[in-house]
């Protein structure tokens, strides 16, 4: 035998000896318990360690045990606990699963026992860990921090404090690893020795896969760390093999230090009485201690849990009349009463049950027809129907998200009458909806907190008793998903308005064409007065007016606007509208000032729309004014400041060049409806009486054309960069996102004429245009094509933009390029940021968009890099537990989950969602999100157990949070459903599948896609079902599949169950040996009901899908199809009719496409 291996062996009996003698220690002990502690000690050894012998203390050449004989003295409150296990093994892989990883969930399990058994449970808790011990203690807490069972959540919520020694840091997987040294230097009969078998020596090596995993299975304690103080000793004396953990790679406390004592590893808890270290150590632990007991840290994090679990939310209940406020200022509305019915007809249900029917109506039609005023009337109609109505502008993401933020922070202040604001924002997954108003942009927020918002308000909707409300989302513009806005459910009604027929996705189409003639008459006579109209001639002047104006229910207003104004008679409007007057500047001398021309050519050159007069008369000079508008520039504002501006426009007023609309008349857009002065007001009044006007179609062509082409760019320059300041001016006085959206909603039609008509002549100008600027306007109103121009101008400039703005403008064009599908440009326009002279806050706003980009094109490998790349630089600047780093983790575990590294996504979900936890609390909408995902991963990795444990959790929070019919609820259910399945717990199963589609016919109905996923997941389930009541033959049919060509995901899922533990159980030979004749009977006309109800359910989810064409592509029906065929070809019970099956179903879906339900 080779020395060497009789060194090996001698090891090995070592360790053999050891781990015997560790058995005879292993498990909780108590070393001290005094009548008036009120703290608990708990010290968890390393590895190679001899549980309470591992604590030593030489002193006059004796050795004694310092936890009793010192520690105890010095902290004579403190009952004194050491945890012991055996701590050697076999080899690597042993050590790292079975004892680090496994160790801890006994360690809490036996001290949450002990503590609960002596009513001890809240009592503040103490550990002292050495070596990898402090992994123990970490993965305990770990385990501790997402428990269900309140005997083992106690030890988290009582742990105020560890003091590590000697401790390794996980920080981020080396090659090679720290992990692996400090296993070999621990414990025995790991070195690494020569040895004839090949395959034990292998055994016997260190595998960077299982250090790896480990490390990432200590992810989660990061999320711990904000509330838990920590002390951390390191060596400084080394052996003659060197350091065990060498302070680089030693934890540092919770203040950032690292505190060296004049020992060896094992050294750090062998004192000499109390020497130095051990006083260093004593002294260190009890500052630990009394922080802890000053700051009350035990209370403060109890309090914290107590209220996150103690969510009843009876405020709510039956408390639904939120008060509300229509946009825009009260007008007098015409009531289109056909049409009015027609909208009033589209909310009522089908008769056929399994026919889609949402109460959605969608008002399409030309810009000015009246849609909004139309849905603003059916609201004041049926407000005393309504409990509220909320209002959405939805011409963008942006608009849609701010209306949404809005309404959350009215939910919050209304039930904060009775209720802290803290507590409804907590309850309600509403936190910090004030503060995120406040931003200049949605672009500044962090984007899963911004959906969090969104999926709160949208649970708040979808709660079964909250059946009255009203949703209108005004404008919708196609450049964003709308879905993800709309709640689908069968209480509340929704109307949508929109120009175009596309943008109004579901429900009743209903176009909102010409008014009738009487409705536009009425209009007008609204406007100007009966006595107006008092005499045959009138009243057949304004029908011929409003036919000249096509029933246009703008036009007709505006006129109407200018008959009052100028105090007119209709039948001289109308003759002069029909007369068709060429325009012409009179010779007065007012008109002869450059102010005038200046207004009239700047206005020619922007849109038909609604011009702000403040952009004529800015507080401040304007940015960057060529001398040659210097002069131009001086004589405005001269002009304002002699309150003579008003003259310039009452006199265009007068000319017929510019209109104004009434503040009576019906809101032209978005905004409030302008006011305008009468013609018979004082013009030199010292305010001005006019904030808006509208410049006349044929005028504005009359002025461009008469321009000459330098004359046209010059003015276009001028006007392009007026609307950038007043853009600019708006941001600068805004306190919210409503007013700065508002004013956008105005300037946007100017920003894309200045972009449309102005941008090429202006693209090489030597005075720059600021035209990102133009570009976030029509970002945020939904003119996604002239965003692109406008940011791509911008970028090409090289002065007007400075380097913040600059890669601002990349961010907001890369993100449109991507949701335009150009994901090539997108990540060229990323490359070509220059992160120099940035801060970091944006730098890792870039780095996370280029990683998006790469995502998007499907580079997974890419994205897992420098998501790990960016999330460790985030911890290092903003700390482990900042919301921007959770965010990044939570992408990095998608990220590993879209890989199919399942363990490794699992652990980051379990850090995401205690991170959220202690952020938020359990009903918060991040961290129910995050808990499903790691029930999710839980599951995929064939970890049921925890899977069913997360599952559960989920819908106990859901049921108390939501109420036990709100549709959410329904869903965790069936989710827990499918663990039963897995389980082979069929009839459990079914159980919950039915109770939950109940609930959701109930609520959101049969034709939503939550539905018809748990109606296929029950006909699996019967499928499942009818296997397990059949004979062995039957079961290798389900296995047979994996080879065939069938579902893949039958496959998987089937697979998993019948491994689970009822292949043993449905053999021919079990059956016979254990069932009578007449039990298999029975048992085969229950196996023949299981079918028939998966054939039936499939066939159901198949007609629900048919009938609900604009819910279902036509992939997913023939997904529905495949599944059903599927069975029918691999199922022996099909033997006999699978020909006619087949052939009836192919039929069934050639009849849904010739039909075009297909």
């Amino acid at each position: 035998m080779y020395p060497s291996q009789m060194t090996g062996l001698f090891q090995r009996v070592r360790g053999a000896v050891t781990r015997q003698r560790s058995s005879d220690l292993s498990g909780l002990k108590v070393v001290k318990d005094p009548e008036d502690a009120d703290i608990d000690i708990v010290a968890v050894h390393g590895l190679g360690g001899q549980g309470f012998r591992s604590w030593i203390s030489f002193e006059g050449g004796k050795s004694k045990f310092w936890l009793e004989d010192l520690l105890a003295e010095d902290i004579p409150n403190a009952r004194i606990m050491t945890y012991g296990y055996v701590s050697d093994g076999p080899n690597y892989r042993y050590l790292v699963h079975n004892v680090l990883y496994g160790r801890a969930l006994d360690l809490v399990k036996e001290l949450g026992s002990q503590r609960d058994r002596d009513g001890t449970s809240r009592r503040p808790l103490f550990f002292i860990a050495h070596s990898l011990g402090g992994w123990i203690v970490k993965r305990a807490l770990i385990i501790s921090s997402e428990a269900v069972d309140a005997e083992i959540k106690n030890i988290e919520l009582s742990t105020c404090g560890v003091a590590f020694l000697g401790t390794l840091s996980p920080g981020r997987p080396q090659s090679p690893t720290p992990l692996a040294h400090v296993i070999r230097r621990t414990t025995s009969g790991l070195d690494e020795i020569p040895d004839r078998n090949a395959s034990r020596t292998s055994s016997m090596q260190p595998k960077a896969s299982d250090f790896e995993w480990l490390e990432n299975q200590m992810e989660a304690f990061k999320a711990i760390t904000e509330n838990l103080p920590q002390i951390s000793f390191y060596e400084t004396k080394q052996t003659a093999d060197g350091f065990v953990v060498e302070q680089r790679h030693s934890m540092f406390g919770s203040d950032g230090v690292q505190i060296g004592l004049s020992a060896t590893h094992s050294g750090l808890i062998q004192f000499q009485g109390r020497d130095a270290n051990y006083k260093t150590f004593v002294n260190r632990f009890r500052e630990l201690i009394h922080k802890a007991k000053a700051t009350n840290l035990l209370e403060t994090k109890r309090k914290t849990f107590d209220v996150a679990t103690d969510q009843q939310l009876g405020y709510l209940k039956d408390n639904f009349d939120i008060p509300y406020k229509l946009p825009g200022e009260s007008c007098t509305i015409i009531r289109r009463t056909s049409q009015l019915e027609l909208l009033e007809a589209s909310f009522k249900p089908p008769h056929d049950p399994q026919t889609l029917h949402i109460s959605i109506a969608g008002l399409w039609g030309d810009a000015g027809a009246g849609k909004t005023t139309l849905a603003r009337d059916y609201a004041e109609i049926n407000r005393d129907k309504l409990s509220f109505i909320f209002w959405i502008w939805a011409e963008s993401w942006e608009t849609a998200v701010t209306s949404y933020l809005e309404f959350a922070n009215n939910l919050v202040q209304y039930y904060s009458k009775d209720v802290s604001r803290i507590q409804v924002e907590n309850d309600l997954g509403l936190t910090g909806v004030e503060d995120m108003l406040k931003v200049k942009s949605i672009q500044e927020l962090d984007a899963s907190r911004v959906k969090s918002v969104v999926r709160a308000v949208k649970d708040w909707l979808m709660r079964p008793d909250n059946d009255k409300w009203l949703l209108i989302f005004d404008n919708v513009e196609p450049s964003f998903d709308i879905f993800n806005f709309i709640p689908l459910t069968l209480t509340g009604k929704i109307i949508l308005t929109a120009r175009e027929s596309s943008s109004c996705i579901w429900g009743t189409k209903l176009r909102v064409g010409p008014m009738l003639d009487g409705e536009a008459v009425e209009l007008l006579r609204s406007v100007v007065g009966d006595n107006s109209l008092q005499n045959d001639g009138e009243v057949e002047a304004a029908y011929k007016l409003v036919r000249q104006l096509k029933c246009h229910a703008q036009s007709v207003a505006l006129a109407a606007s200018t008959i009052s104004k100028k105090s007119l008679v209709v039948s001289h409007f109308q003759s002069q509208l029909q007369s068709n007057m060429p325009l012409r500047l009179l010779g007065s001398t007012l008109d002869q000032s450059s102010v005038t021309r200046t207004v009239l050519r700047v206005s020619a050159m922007l849109s038909y729309t609604v011009i702000p007069v403040a952009l004529f008369s800015p507080s401040k000079e304007p940015k960057n004014i060529p001398t040659r508008f210097a002069d131009a520039f001086a004589e405005i504002k001269a002009f304002q400041g002699a309150n003579r501006l008003d003259d310039v426009l009452q006199y265009l007023f007068d000319q017929n060049f510019i209109q104004t609309s009434s503040s009576e008349s019906p809101p032209a857009s978005a905004t409030s409806s302008p006011s305008s002065p009468s013609a018979s007001q004082d013009t030199n009044s010292s305010t001005t009486s006019f904030e808006t006007f509208i410049l006349d179609p044929a005028a504005r062509e009359h002025v461009r054309a008469t321009l000459k082409d330098g004359e046209q760019k010059e003015n276009a320059w001028l006007a392009c960069n007026i609307c950038v300041d007043g853009i600019r001016e708006q941001e600068t006085t805004s306190s919210y996102l409503r007013e700065i959206h508002g004013f956008g909603r105005i300037m946007a039609p100017h920003a894309k004429a200045c972009y449309d008509d102005w941008s090429r002549i202006l693209e090489h100008d030597e005075d720059d245009v600021a035209w990102h600027v133009l570009g976030n306007v029509c970002m945020t109103q939904g003119a996604l094509e002239q965003a692109i121009g406008c940011f791509e101008l911008s970028l090409q400039q090289k002065s007007n933009v400075d380097a913040g703005e600059r890669i601002q403008t990349s961010l907001s064009l890369a993100s449109l390029l991507q949701q335009t599908g150009q994901h090539e440009k997108s990540t060229e326009v990323l490359k070509n940021i220059d992160l120099a002279s940035i801060d970091k806050a944006l730098g890792f706003r870039v780095a996370l968009a280029k990683v998006s980009a790469a995502t998007a094109q499907g580079d997974f490998d890419y994205a897992e890099d420098q998501y790990g790349v960016i999330e460790h630089a985030q911890e290092e600047e903003l700390g482990p537990t900042d919301a921007t780093t959770v965010s990044t983790v939570q992408k990095l575990a998608s990220t590993w989950e879209q890989l199919g590294k399942m363990e490794e996504a699992q652990a980051l979900y379990r850090r995401v969602y205690i991170s959220y936890l202690r952020m938020f609390n359990q009903s918060h909408p991040l961290t129910l999100e995050a808990l499903d995902d790691l029930a999710h991963v839980s599951k995929a990795s064939n970890a049921i157990d925890e899977a069913e444990t997360l599952y559960k959790k989920s819908l106990e929070i859901k049921t108390r949070v939501l109420g036990a019919e709100h549709p959410n609820t329904a869903d965790a259910m069936q989710k827990l459903a499918v663990i039963d399945d897995m389980r082979c717990r069929y009839e459990d199963a079914k159980v919950k599948y039915q109770k939950a589609l109940d609930i959701m016919a109930a609520s959101i109905g049969k034709a939503h896609p939550l539905y018809t996923t748990t109606l296929e997941n029950l006909a699996l389930s019967s499928r499942l079902r009818a296997n397990a009541l059949g004979e062995e033959d039957d079961t290798r049919s389900i296995l047979s599949a994996e080879s065939g060509t069938g579902s893949r995901t039958f496959r998987h899922r089937a697979r998993r169950r019948l491994t689970a533990n009822s292949m043993a159980t449905i053999t021919r030979e079990s059956y016979a040996a254990n069932k009578s004749k007449e039990e298999a009977v029975l048992r085969d006309a229950s196996r023949q009901r299981a079918f028939a109800e998966a054939e039936k359910l499939y066939l159901d989810a198949l007609g629900i899908k048919k009938s609900a064409v604009l819910l279902y592509r036509e992939e997913e029906v023939v997904e529905t199809a495949s599944k059903l065929r599927e069975m029918y070809e691999n199922e022996a019970f099909y033997e006999d009719c699978r020909d006619e099956k087949v052939l009836a179903l192919m039929s069934l879906l050639r009849e849904m496409k010739r039909r075009g339900t297909l």
